[in-house]
């Protein structure tokens, strides 16, 4: 009998103090999810999947005119994320109607569109360094043989050639 109350009295206690010891006293970085109610261990790997998905339906739905369950998602799914996305969900955050939403596809269109035509002005302009280079290469020889090349480039190259190795021949002198 009287180990029984004894028992009781001394199961809560241990109880108490057996369970702790069975959990991590202060949650890792990976655990801090299961403070905010959700399952003790989602998975880094899984979240990186889910957020870009979270991020297009959430897009989607204000395209769609629907900025109340877009907020909704939003929140259902900010705690998941909010440890290692917090800078992303604050960007979100900015772009909260579908005016918003049609302005930020409107600036990733002109952004793509100018990276375009930065890729096509450096795939027209790395020929014409080659060419340059060509140029500066061959006027210093041309010049020591003595007149260079025939063509309108070859004398345009040499005079280039020359005028920079005036500088350097003066140099050279004093």
């Amino acid at each position: 009998g009287g180990g029984g109350g004894g028992g009781d009295s001394d199961g809560k206690a241990a109880g108490g103090g057996d369970k702790p010891s069975l959990e991590p006293p202060i949650p890792s970085a990976d655990d801090r999810a299961s403070l905010s109610g959700l399952p003790p261990s989602p998975k880094t790997e899984l979240l990186s999947l889910t957020f870009p998905l979270l991020v297009h339906t959430y897009c989607e739905l204000l395209e769609c005119g629907l900025e109340c369950t877009a907020r909704a998602l939003l929140a259902a799914y900010r705690p998941a994320h909010d440890p290692r996305r917090s800078r992303e969900l604050r960007d979100l955050d900015r772009c909260r109607t579908t005016q918003d939403v049609v302005e930020l596809n409107q600036n990733i269109a002109q952004s793509a569109e100018a990276a375009e035509q930065m890729r096509d002005l450096k795939k027209k302009l790395h020929p014409l360094r080659k060419k340059k280079a060509g140029w500066a290469a061959t006027a210093p020889a041309a010049a020591a043989a003595g007149g260079g090349r025939a063509d309108d480039k070859g004398d345009a190259a040499s005079s280039a050639g020359q005028q920079q190795q005036q500088p350097s021949d003066r140099g050279r002198r004093a």
